[in-house]
């Protein structure tokens, strides 16, 4: 060995505290990138749970102000679900109403009617027609009689023609005559269901 020192040679005590400054820059830049990507998911995840666009700043400020204590604090009072989830549940509630409370309209006119109006009030357009083996009413868009099975040959001519009104205008007499005279053709006797 030679009496001469190497330049390039680290003491022990040098080696240490280069470790250290290596190994707290490693730290302190991973300690920052974590901060910044708390602020970012912040930031993003309160701009998807408010209509607001000042929330999600004021969120990401939070966070970027206190850290782990602001995350926590923005965890505490931001909303449950996401404004996509919220509009979701809401338009499920809307369909699930309608369908509870789903009114029958005419197909003619789309008004409002009754399941067992065999024509339309309003514009006179056949809803109902008798089946001509049972006598039970039939849709006028059916094909088929559901109770006896019977054909409807003539609903396939119609079907794909405008409805018809279900009646002529109901002949009035005076009302010292007695009031409305009812062609006997134009009443339809009730179906019993048995």
């Amino acid at each position: 060995m030679s009496n001469f020192a190497n330049p390039y040679a680290v003491t022990d005590a040098e080696f240490w505290i280069k470790s250290l400054i290596i190994a707290g820059a490693v730290i302190g830049i991973y300690i920052v990138a974590l901060w910044g990507a708390m602020i970012l998911w912040t930031y993003r995840d309160a701009k998807s749970r408010y209509d607001n666009p000042h929330l999600p700043i004021g969120a990401a400020l939070l966070v970027g102000l206190f850290n782990l204590p602001g995350l926590l604090l923005y965890f505490a009072i931001r909303p449950q679900e996401p404004l996509v989830e919220t509009y979701n549940r809401q338009l499920e509630a809307e369909a699930f109403l309608g369908e509870i409370f789903k009114q029958d309209v005419c197909t003619s006119c789309n008004a409002p009617i009754s399941e067992s109006f065999i024509a339309c009030p309003y514009c006179r357009a056949v809803l109902q027609e008798p089946c001509a083996s049972c006598g039970r009413n039939l849709q006028a868009a059916w094909t088929l009689c559901p109770y006896c099975t019977a054909d409807r040959p003539r609903v396939a001519a119609t079907a794909s023609a405008s409805p018809q009104p279900a009646v002529p205008a109901v002949p009035r007499r005076s009302p010292a005559a007695g009031g409305v005279s009812l062609n006997p053709s134009q009443v339809k006797k009730p179906v019993h269901v048995s």
